[in-house]
């Protein structure tokens, strides 16, 4: 087992390593980048382990899938909303309200506010951190569970394209 868990481990790495840094480019959408590029690196971290694990244990994409979506969702409302959650832990009726509020109250500051988006408006970094969430289950699922590693580049592309639209200034490097 342990032979076949760390290829998957590699490649999942790799690709989920890809789509992080590509979400440093989002870094010019408000002030301070690291509160959600931080979380975003735990959230590749859990994709790539629940990816690997599944696959490991030859569970189909569309298995697969669901797992990481669960496990980033249950993840996601321990951070936003335990306070609402049973035991902190398991998302309820109303803790997932409150973490769809949140992204939705950070959707609406990115839209209200100029680039760089201040750190007075924290529900910013949820609707970006679950936007990177996205970005990396997209990058995992082409090129981890559908085998087209090419096709792991379009989520990359889009993440790469939002600041280019938005942003007055030019990406970093």
């Amino acid at each position: 087992m342990t032979a076949r868990l760390l290829p998957r481990v590699g490649v999942a790495a790799l690709a989920a390593t890809m789509a992080w840094v590509a979400l440093w480019s989002w870094g010019g959408l408000v002030e301070k980048p690291g509160r959600f590029l931080g979380p975003a690196l735990l959230g590749a971290l859990l994709v790539v382990v629940v990816g690997a694990l599944a696959r490991t244990a030859r569970w189909p994409w569309y298995a697969v899938l669901p797992a990481q979506v669960v496990v980033v969702l249950t993840w996601l409302d321990h951070r936003y909303a335990a306070a609402h959650a049973w035991a902190g832990w398991v998302p309820t009726l109303s803790s997932v309200q409150a973490v769809a509020g949140r992204i939705r109250d950070g959707a609406d500051a990115v839209n209200a506010y100029a680039s760089p988006v201040s750190a007075e408006h924290p529900e910013t970094y949820a609707y970006l951190l679950a936007a990177s969430m996205l970005v990396l289950l997209a990058t995992d699922l082409f090129a981890c569970g559908l085998r087209r590693v090419p096709w792991a580049g379009l989520p990359v592309i889009v993440t790469l394209t939002v600041p280019i639209s938005v942003l007055e200034s030019n990406l970093s490097w």
